[in-house]
C-alpha cells in the first residue's frame, strides 16, 4: 500500500476506532429496557454518546416517537458522512455504493407492510433509512394499494426489474420472500462486481470477505425459504445469488431434500456449520427459520468487530463500522419502539444483535 493511501487509512481509523468506543453496550440497552416508560427509554438514551441529540426532544411536553426516529436517523447519515471522505477515491465509491444496503431494508420492510395493509405509521416505526430523502420516498411507496402497484412505482431501475422478474413467485406463493431475495440478489452482484472491478490488494480481500459471508448466508437462507415455501430449481435459480465464498448451493441437492431439517443437514459441514448447529435447534423447538436471520446478524456482526484486530489500514474498518452502527441504530429503534409499544422486554432482548 503507497504511503498517502495508509496516511487516509490510519486517519479513518483513528476516527473509526473513536466512534466505536462511544458505541453502545449491552449494559446500556438493558439499563434502557429495565425503566418504567418509553419516556424515561429516552431519556436513559441520551445520556449517551449516541443519544445525546435527544436532549432538546425532551424539553417538550410529549416525547414524539417520530421526531426521536428522525433525529437517531441523522446520526447514522452524519456518521456515514464523517467517515466517506476518507478512504481512497474508488474506496469511496464502492462504500457509497454499500450504503444502499441499509436502504434495501427499508425497502424490504415496506414491501412486508403494503402486503399485510399495515398502517403507514406504523410502518414507518420500523424502517431504518440512509437519508430524509429515502425515509420520504419510504413513506410515498407505502401509501401503495397493492404490491403490484408499490413495484410499479419503484423508481430504481435494477431493483424495479428484479422485483418484477420475482413478481409470479410472489403471487402464487402470497409471500413477500421472493421479493426480498430478488433485492439481495441485485445488490449483492452489483457489490461484487464493484469489488472486482474497483478494490484491489488488501482492499479487495477484505471487501470480498465480509460482502461474501453475507452472500453465503443470504443464499442458505433462501434455500430454506424456498423449501418452506415449496419452490423448485427455477426458484431457486432465481433467487440465489452466483457468487460463493465459504459455501456453494447444490439446487438439484436442496430441491430433493425432505424438509427445511434436510437441507440444513446439508449446509452443516460447511464454515458455518456453528450458526446451522444452533439454526437447527431454534427450527426443532419452535419449526421457524427466523432464528437463522438473527443468527447470520450476529455472525455478520462478530465479524464486522474482528476487522479492528491486526493490520487495519484497509476498506475493511469502514465496512466493519458500517455494519455494527446499522446493528446498534437498528437496536436502539428496537428498543424504542419495543418500550413505545409495551412489548414484553424478553421479546426485545431477543432481537438485538450484540458485539
Amino acid at each position: 500500500m503507497c504511503a498517502s493511501m495508509a496516511t487516509r487509512y490510519a486517519y479513518l481509523n483513528a476516527k473509526i476506532r473513536a466512534m466505536i468506543s462511544k458505541m453502545l453496550s449491552a449494559g446500556d440497552y438493558e439499563k434502557m429496557l429495565q425503566v418504567d416508560t418509553f419516556e424515561e427509554c429516552v431519556r436513559m438514551l441520551s445520556t449517551t454518546s449516541t443519544g445525546s441529540e435527544l436532549t432538546e426532544l425532551l424539553t417538550k411536553s410529549r416525547v414524539d416517537l417520530v421526531e426521536v426516529d428522525q433525529a437517531l436517523t441523522g446520526v447514522f447519515v452524519r456518521a456515514f458522512k464523517l467517515i466517506s471522505g476518507c478512504p481512497p477515491s474508488n474506496a469511496r465509491e464502492f462504500l457509497g455504493k454499500y450504503l444502499g444496503k441499509i436502504d434495501l431494508d427499508g425497502l424490504k420492510t415496506v414491501i412486508r407492510a403494503v402486503h399485510s395493509r399495515m398502517r403507514k405509521d406504523e410502518a414507518l416505526k420500523f424502517i431504518i433509512s440512509s437519508s430524509e430523502k429515502t425515509r420520504n420516498e419510504f413513506a410515498r411507496l407505502i401509501e401503495a394499494q397493492s404490491v403490484a402497484q408499490l413495484v410499479e412505482e419503484v423508481k430504481d431501475r435494477a431493483l424495479k426489474e428484479a422485483l418484477t422478474k420475482a413478481f409470479p413467485l410472489y403471487e402464487s406463493t402470497s409471500s413477500t420472500v421472493p421479493l426480498e431475495s430478488s433485492l439481495d440478489k441485485a445488490l449483492y452482484s452489483l457489490l461484487w462486481g464493484l469489488i472486482k472491478r474497483k478494490l484491489n490488494g488488501i482492499d479487495r480481500a477484505h471487501a470480498e470477505d465480509l460482502i461474501g459471508c453475507r452472500i453465503d448466508l443470504n443464499n442458505m437462507l433462501v434455500a430454506l425459504r424456498c423449501k418452506q415455501l415449496g419452490l423448485g430449481s427455477s426458484a431457486l435459480e432465481l433467487l440465489i445469488v452466483p457468487i460463493y465464498h465459504r459455501v456453494s448451493i447444490n439446487v438439484d441437492e436442496v430441491v430433493k431434500a425432505r424438509n427445511v431439517l434436510e437441507v440444513l443437514n446439508i449446509f452443516a459441514p460447511t464454515a458455518y456449520k456453528e450458526i446451522v448447529r444452533q439454526a437447527r435447534e431454534a427450527f426443532e423447538k419452535e419449526s421457524d427459520i427466523t432464528q437463522l436471520e438473527n443468527l447470520a446478524d450476529r455472525y455478520m456482526a462478530h465479524q464486522s468487530f474482528r476487522e479492528f484486530i491486526g493490520y487495519s489500514f484497509h476498506i475493511g474498518v469502514a465496512l466493519a463500522y458500517l455494519n455494527l452502527k446499522f446493528y446498534e441504530l437498528r437496536n436502539i429503534k428496537a428498543v424504542i419502539v419495543g418500550r413505545y409499544e409495551n412489548i414484553p422486554i424478553q421479546k426485545i432482548r431477543s432481537a438485538l444483535t450484540f458485539f
